[in-house]
């Protein structure tokens, strides 16, 4: 079972565009990373992983639990969606741990930044998508959960 404002397109589309700014918040001073501390490369290097790990890929499996299943119980037919969807999910699992073994590892910033953008895109794309198939069926899906 999902939580209400994951059913609602609106507060769902919200929800994606918070934790989107503030990756991209921690992403403008990771980038700058040649002028920036050791110090503040490293809170900027823990802030994603924390956002990757505590936001992202938690929503991820609460989506994965509830709300997928209440889509899929409102339109059978979105079957395929919702596998590609998931698949989003498992991809930016991988990078998000690629992400923290790097963290750990090497500390290559411009590395770590240059996974996170990629990491940022896919979440984009990935978010679209699921705001247009909620759109489609959030009146199918009201009573449900």
């Amino acid at each position: 079972m999902s939580g209400p404002a994951l059913r609602k397109k609106e507060s769902h589309k919200m929800i994606h565009y918070a934790v989107q700014g503030e990756i991209e918040e921690a992403l403008a001073i990771l980038d700058a990373h040649d002028s920036n501390t050791e110090a503040i490369n490293k809170m900027a290097t823990e802030t994603l992983e924390s956002l990757w790990n505590d936001k992202v890929l938690a929503h991820a499996q609460e989506e994965e639990d509830g709300l997928y299943r209440d889509l899929l119980k409102a339109d059978p037919g979105i079957n395929g969606i919702l596998q590609r969807l998931s698949r989003d999910h498992d991809l930016l699992r991988k990078l998000t741990f690629e992400e923290t073994v790097l963290v750990r590892s090497t500390m290559d910033y411009h590395q770590i930044s240059m996974l996170s953008h990629t990491m940022l895109n896919i979440l984009k794309i990935h978010s679209k998508e699921e705001i247009e198939v909620l759109e489609h069926l959030e009146t199918r899906i009201e009573g449900t959960g």
